[in-house]
């Protein structure tokens, strides 16, 4: 109900008839800019809804992407406890969406990972032969 309300352009002082956006009789309670932010907005989430999860601790969200079949990877986590850590995976948005069957990738510790990079860019800058070769690569 909330993204059909969303999509809606009556909203906008506007009517739409066989596809066509025409100007209605109504005041608009919200601006066509507010509104094609929204729109965009979910856009996005429509092509990958499982890679915008802003409030994620994960430094890697949004730039990483499976191994097997390419797809990004996003947030997982198997429960917080109340006390003590969570423990955050990074996980292929093909198996988040339709199960592990599609892709042969694993879940990822976040932690592992997001350590793993921080060594690889630390040894990157150090080392300018092992720069040029990343680069090149």
């Amino acid at each position: 109900m909330i993204h059909d309300l969303l999509r809606n352009r009556i909203y906008t002082g506007q009517i739409t008839f066989r596809g066509e956006h025409f100007k209605g009789l109504h005041e608009a309670i919200v601006t066509e800019d507010l509104f094609e932010k929204v729109q965009k907005r979910l856009d996005q989430s429509a092509r990958d809804p499982y890679a915008t999860y802003e409030d994620s601790p994960l430094l890697l969200l949004g730039l990483t992407r499976c191994g097997f079949c390419d797809a990004q990877l996003t947030t997982y986590f198997p429960g917080r406890k109340k006390s003590g850590p969570s423990y955050y995976y990074y996980q292929c948005t093909t198996n988040s969406k339709s199960g592990p069957r599609r892709c042969q990738s694993r879940n990822l510790p976040a932690r592992e990972l997001e350590r793993f990079t921080e060594q690889l860019a630390l040894h990157t800058a150090k080392d300018q032969g092992f720069f040029d070769a990343v680069v090149a690569k």
